[in-house]
């Protein structure tokens, strides 16, 4: 399952459970365990699983009557205080709970319509009943099974429903889901509460309502948008090489060169447009995105989205919009509705899918680009070789460059898989921001208020510990086959983006050396001290030695040196490639090492009381434990969120 899809349903009170799902069925009787609608007479049937409840679902157009007959049955339902959800997303966004997903809520009691805009429970539609356009509701419940059928009239509204009957009309998804009611399961108002996992949903297929349900064409009810005809399609492929030879474009870092080709030439004298000559080689099953951003990151990102299959099945080129590290947006739901895009053509041929299109420099639609010579863009790519979701490989232009030049940038790959980056995050945080400075804390402050051993001990067990773990950290990503230390982006450190790869590991390879070098260090205190077994008292309470001096010279220095730079390069980590870390980790790190601050100043103070001519009593060391408490419980609840973040994060 890609973490996008994960992503989509994760709210406390959401309450559907996305499924591919076909719609209409007629108000026709249902018996239990088996729905009334044949393979013939124009019914469609879907059988399938939401979390651990079976479900069925049939659908059926009457275009006599403008409505659309259901039929649903759902088994594993524990009692009659459940719900069954039917959803449809329209055909311009994806399956998200935040993109308007027209939902009816089923029970024994009834049919309810809501509308998903948020991750919270779906509200009533604006201005309308829960039974807004149903009808010849029949349910029942009985032997853990609710089983429903309904009527519901084709027509949208202006409040966010979507028009169900219209040849023509298509969608993106279709939508099930499961759970308990959150209160009354009937009407008036009844309320559902979070699905816990039971849901499904098609892949993006853009069903049409009437070549779905092999039914007549009716007349919409709404005029839809004028649209370009279809590009033209042909098997005459062309050389993409020779085509972009001299001209701008992006080309692909190996192994993924012949994934994807992007090239552009000015149109017109002075230019007013540029025309792009885009070639993939992806795979039926995949997708490859060129994307244009102002700063090398998914968000605010202008996309070209090709997939391999014709328009009619569900693929060519869509044009989309990304406001985030989440499912870019369609704002043209093919090329041929993209009214601002001139002679597009398509070409297929042995598994090769080419398109060249026209794009005015400046174009009125919202969240474009203006390509004009005098602004530069960092272009992005995106490849997924086997599903439509989550994007396996993706990566960016190294600078940003001006369309007016000729010269082909070349993307940088994003080198880390997600496992690894979790993994070597979660170790690397786990070791500076909670081992290594509770450790430190131990030994400078808590020798007067423990044991010379526990004291002695904590700080020993958890530095080897943190170090331990920056070791293992650095071999998890040294054994990624992607990772070359010298194809890193080596430019100034610039915060969220790409630029900080090499400085971070450089400063990573710094900190293992030196931490290496701090047990080194305490392995031979007692020969760098000149401790003399036959001198009174022991190693932690007697003499030490008469070179002690360098020793502790050299352990200060070296582990408060160690400590900066890997809370500075944890900083950085969580930054890398467009930010992969979700927020607020960062924050929560600022908030450690602040008050971890303020923690040691004060500690520090009540050590040096004695030198202020002011004797050290109970009082103080009550304070440094309470100090000591605060600033670990602080480290730990810090490394416990920022680990849960990580592990929840690159999910673009």
């Amino acid at each position: 399952r890609g973490r996008e899809g994960r992503n989509l349903l994760l709210h406390k009170s959401v309450n559907m459970k996305v499924i591919a799902l076909v719609a209409t069925l007629a108000g026709v009787g249902v018996v239990s365990g088996q729905l009334n609608c044949p393979g013939n007479d124009g019914w469609v049937r879907w059988t399938s699983t939401a979390g651990t409840r079976a479900f069925e679902v049939c659908a059926k157009r009457d275009d006599a009557a403008s409505e659309m007959n259901f039929q649903m049955r759902m088994s594993g339902l524990a009692n009659g205080n459940e719900f069954m959800a039917l959803g449809v997303v329209d055909g311009s966004v994806g399956q998200f709970m935040t993109s308007g997903i027209d939902v009816m809520m089923v029970n024994q009691h009834g049919v309810f319509r809501r509308l998903s805009s948020t991750l919270g429970e779906p509200g009533v539609f604006s201005g309308q009943t829960d039974a807004y356009g149903v009808s010849n509701f029949v349910g029942t419940h009985s032997a853990g099974e609710t089983t429903a059928s309904w009527s519901r009239a084709y027509d949208g509204g202006a409040n966010g429903e979507h028009a169900l009957g219209c040849c023509g009309q298509t969608f993106s998804h279709w939508v099930v889901a499961s759970g308990p009611c959150g209160g009354q399961c009937s009407g008036p108002s009844p309320s559902f509460s979070y699905h816990g996992g039971s849901k499904t949903w098609t892949t993006r297929t853009n069903l049409n309502t009437c070549s779905s349900f092999n039914s007549a064409a009716c007349t919409p009810t709404t005029t839809p948008a004028p649209t370009s005809p279809p590009p033209p399609v042909s098997t005459a492929l062309f050389d993409i090489d020779a085509v972009c030879a001299g001209k701008g474009g992006f080309v692909l870092p190996a192994p993924d060169t012949n994934a994807m080709r992007v090239c552009w030439e000015p149109r017109g004298s002075p230019p007013t447009a540029y025309k792009f000559y885009m070639q993939t080689t992806i795979g039926p099953a995949g997708y490859a995105a060129f994307g244009i951003s102002r700063d090398n990151q998914m968000a605010a990102t202008e996309i070209y989205w090709l997939e391999p299959q014709d328009e009619s099945a569900g693929g060519g080129m869509t044009v989309r919009y990304a406001t985030a590290r989440s499912f870019p947006q369609v704002t043209c739901a093919s090329s041929s509705s993209c009214n601002y895009l001139q002679n597009t053509v398509r070409t297929a041929a042995n598994g090769v899918v080419q398109y060249t299109f026209e794009r005015p420099i400046v174009t009125t639609e919202a969240n474009h680009f203006d390509l004009s010579d005098t602004n530069s863009y960092y272009f992005l790519f995106a490849l997924n070789y086997n599903g439509k979701g989550k994007h396996s490989t993706k990566g960016a232009s190294g600078s940003a460059t001006s369309f007016a030049s000729t010269v082909a940038a070349t993307g940088v790959t994003s080198k880390f898989s997600s496992e690894q980056k979790i993994a070597h995050g979660i170790m690397m945080i786990l070791a500076w921001v909670f081992l290594s400075p509770v450790a430190t804390f131990t030994a400078r402050f808590t020798k007067e208020i423990l044991p010379a051993w526990k004291w002695f001990k904590t700080h020993m067990i958890m530095q080897i510990a943190a170090v331990t773990l920056t070791v293992l950290g650095i071999i998890v990503v040294a054994q990624d086959e992607n990772v070359e230390f010298s194809t890193l982006v080596e430019t100034e450190c610039e915060g969220e983006a790409l630029e900080c790869s090499k400085t971070h590991v450089q400063l990573g390879m710094a900190v293992m050396a030196m931490a290496l070098f701090q047990v080194l260090i305490g392995l031979l205190r007692k020969q760098i001290s000149g401790y003399n077994e036959g001198l009174k008292g022991d190693a932690e309470h007697g003499d030490h030695g008469p070179r002690r001096w360098i020793f502790n010279l050299l352990h200060w220095t070296n582990g408060l040196a160690i400590l900066i730079i890997s809370l500075i390069n944890v900083s950085i980590g969580v930054d890398l490639n467009e930010g992969w870390v979700k927020k607020p980790a960062k924050e929560f790190l600022i908030v450690a090492i602040v008050i971890s601050l303020i923690c040691a100043v004060l500690a520090e103070v009540l050590r040096n009381s004695e030198r202020m001519d002011r004797p050290k009593g109970e009082y103080d060391h009550s304070v440094v434990r309470h100090l000591y408490a605060l600033m670990a419980s602080t480290a730990l609840a810090a490394t416990i969120t920022m680990c849960t973040i990580v592990n929840d994060s690159d999910d673009v």
